[in-house]
């Protein structure tokens, strides 16, 4: 397919050559010494950027990571969001009393605690290098959770007050997995060197409960005399066992063999059931099994660390995605300001300046809201519900915005909401519209390249075609010194053109998204995942 478009785009490109009369020359050079804001964090190379009207700072988009703890019905799937945090959560887990969880903050030692009732969380400890598994006493006072330091696994407890921290493994630089507690609080059932074990948490005793050849992860205790449990074999990284073995007999039965694997595994309050987390290759899917049938059913995708609630009928399970903030970059004193909120669900991006630096014009869900820098009060400008905005451009003036649905361009009246679709009369799909400072031409992407069109009395009359992998076209206003001129990426290298000839001139390697300053005589750009600064400073002879 791409050989196809590649030998079709070379002929399209021959046909138009005589019509475009294209003459190269070098127009540009750059500065040698480029500015990296890198105070900006590490951006994603599909990030927007656009300059404020005075040259001081940069609007972009910046992608956070965000958790929902969701409560999610297991009769009806209807679901409810009970807690947000800012960063990703592993390891989530109710407490038996369903009225608060424990959770560690991902690439942390942490361990917090949140209540359900309150939507509040405090942090109760750091301890090691990084948490791994968390499960509570049966009366939900004390959590017991594994810690990683010195390349093994130890197991350690604490209260819900915060004290009583304890480590109740050996410090023997192996590696003890806890699972849960036993009935009477007295106890953890853990693996250790491949088999099951428990160790008496006063007296650390450890006791040896399986014989097996297999290594096991996660066991649960399924009935109350404590004679069976199960538990997991992993193969590879694809592929999960899950076991019934009896104590008493040393029999072992096969429940179930998955295609994933599994992230975390917990009881249903009957212990007829458990609950996984399982990463396969569409994702994190949540399931229910039944211990005696081996019978499965998926509760919800995209979903993380489940727990049931008392009851049965629900259970606790993270939502855990990337969220796009609008924030705001100063290039004077390096501060950092997010204008949008982080937890939003809506995405926000394509931010642009508008009324001379005093607001800021963005996309939420597929329409276009204005939200003023600093005060932040916001307002939505369009109310579309069967089509989304994408591209948005503002004309010089700022009377006009220009943006496109996927298949034609529009030209949407500020003042007076009066909206035309302008490529009515053309016969593809374009997109990425990019006016000229002066109203008079408009750049529109196209499945071979760039069209160049006259814009007139809400006309499009075809131009030139310039064709190449060119996309993002961005104008920069018009300098007594050097013109105006169009800034495109191609294949991850941003080019500059002349509306003089419309002949494309490479300008900077490995770069993405360019932004003109306000004067024209700058780019900002992404190279490497930093905000860059590079001047245009002359024009060649």
């Amino acid at each position: 397919m791409l050989r196809a478009r590649a030998i079709i785009i070379l002929i399209y490109c021959i046909l138009c050559s005589c019509e475009l009369k294209i003459q190269s020359e070098n127009l540009y050079s750059i500065s040698t010494e480029k500015i990296e804001v890198r105070w900006a964090g590490d951006m994603d190379s599909d990030t927007n950027l656009s300059w404020s009207p005075n040259g001081d700072c940069l609007v972009t988009t910046r992608e956070k990571l965000g958790t929902h703890i969701k409560k999610i019905s297991l009769v009806d799937g209807s679901e409810s969001t009970i807690f947000q945090y800012k960063g990703g959560c592993g390891y989530i887990t109710l407490s038996p009393d369903g009225n608060k969880f424990a959770f560690s903050p991902w690439y942390t030692n942490q361990l917090f605690i949140a209540s359900i009732i309150d939507s509040t969380a405090r942090q109760l400890t750091s301890v090691g290098s990084s948490i791994y598994g968390i499960f509570w006493s049966p009366d939900s006072y004390v959590i017991g959770f594994n810690v990683y330091q010195d390349y093994a696994y130890q197991i350690w407890t604490i209260t819900v007050n915060g004290d009583k921290l304890r480590q109740i493994s050996p410090d023997d630089r192996r590696s003890y997995c806890g699972s849960e507690f036993y009935p009477d609080g007295q106890k953890i059932l853990l693996t250790y060197n491949g088999n099951v074990w428990n160790i008496d948490i006063y007296s650390k005793q450890l006791t040896r409960l399986t014989y097996l050849s297999k290594v096991t992860l996660h066991p649960n205790i399924i009935d109350r005399d404590m004679s069976k449990l199960v538990y997991q074999c992993k193969f590879g990284s694809d592929s999960t066992l899950i076991y019934l073995y009896d104590l008493t007999s040393k029999n072992r039965e096969k429940i179930i063999s998955l295609n994933g694997r599994c992230i975390q595994q917990v009881l249903s309050p009957d212990k007829s059931q458990l609950a996984i987390d399982l990463v396969t290759s569409d994702g994190n899917v949540v399931y229910a099994i039944s211990i005696t049938d081996g019978k499965i059913e998926k509760i919800i995708e995209n979903r993380r660390y489940p727990s049931f609630f008392p009851n049965g009928e629900s259970i606790l399970a993270a939502q855990i995605k990337y969220y796009s903030v609008i924030r705001v970059v100063s290039l004077t004193d390096s501060t950092i300001h997010d204008i949008t909120d982080w937890d939003t669900k809506n995405g926000d991006t394509s931010p642009l300046w508008v009324d001379n630096g005093k607001s800021i014009l963005f996309l939420r869900q597929g329409n276009l809201w204005k939200i003023s820098y600093p005060e932040k009060t916001m307002v939505q400008l369009t109310k579309f519900k069967n089509k989304k905005i994408f591209n948005p451009e503002i004309s010089t003036d700022g009377d006009k915005i220009f943006y496109d649905d996927g298949n034609d361009v529009y030209i949407l009246n500020i003042q007076t909401g009066e909206l035309v679709n302008l490529s009515v009369d053309i016969n593809e799909p374009l997109s990425q519209p990019c006016v000229s400072p002066d109203c008079k031409f408009l750049l529109c992407c196209f499945f071979y390249g760039i069209k160049v069109f006259e814009l007139e009395n809400g006309k499009l009359n075809h131009k030139y075609d310039i064709i190449g992998d060119y996309k993002n076209p961005t104008w920069s206003v018009y300098n007594p010194d050097f013109g105006s001129h169009i800034a495109v990426e191609n294949n991850d290298d941003i080019y500059v053109i002349s509306p003089k000839d419309w002949i494309p001139e490479l300008l900077i390697s490995r770069a993405k998204g360019p932004c003109w300053s306000p004067d024209g005589t700058k780019i900002a750009y992404i190279q490497d995942r930093v905000v860059c600064i590079s001047t245009i400073f002359k024009e060649l002879e």
